[in-house]
């Protein structure tokens, strides 16, 4: 009986992964066909070979509120994994470096807190821990 049931997985196994690659072959995207899910009628089409409408491009010194945080937290200033968690940290850190080791370590905190509070939630449902 196991030795049945061991044959049907690896049959089904073996159905499961050489189908998905004949249906990943069979999804290629043809725009100009109709039986295609992706096909895209002609009236549809947009044209990118006329005019550029100017007031579409962004305007220069405009930027939004993400760009201003990366321009504090110094976004063009390069470093490396070793700079940030090496033996000996850089004292010359970006912001942006910084504020991810920061958030790092805040998570494990935040993780070991939580297991804490779990473990005691679990102690006073089922008992273990009285007041």
């Amino acid at each position: 009986m196991r030795i049945r049931n061991a044959a049907v997985a690896g049959a089904t196994a073996l159905a499961v992964a050489f189908s998905g690659v004949a249906v990943a072959q069979e999804a290629t995207p043809n725009y100009k066909n109709p039986e295609s899910e992706f096909y895209i009628p002609e009236e549809n089409i947009i044209n990118n070979d006329g005019e550029f409408d100017e007031s579409l491009k962004p305007k220069e010194g405009a930027s939004n509120l993400s760009s201003k945080i990366g321009d504090g937290l110094d976004k063009e200033v390069p470093t490396n994994g070793n700079n940030i968690f090496g033996d000996e940290q850089d004292p010359n850190l970006p912001g942006w470096a910084k504020l991810f080791y920061a958030s790092g370590i805040l998570g494990a905190i935040g993780t070991v807190i939580g297991t804490i509070i779990a473990a005691v939630n679990y102690g006073l449902s089922e008992g273990f821990i009285k007041f």
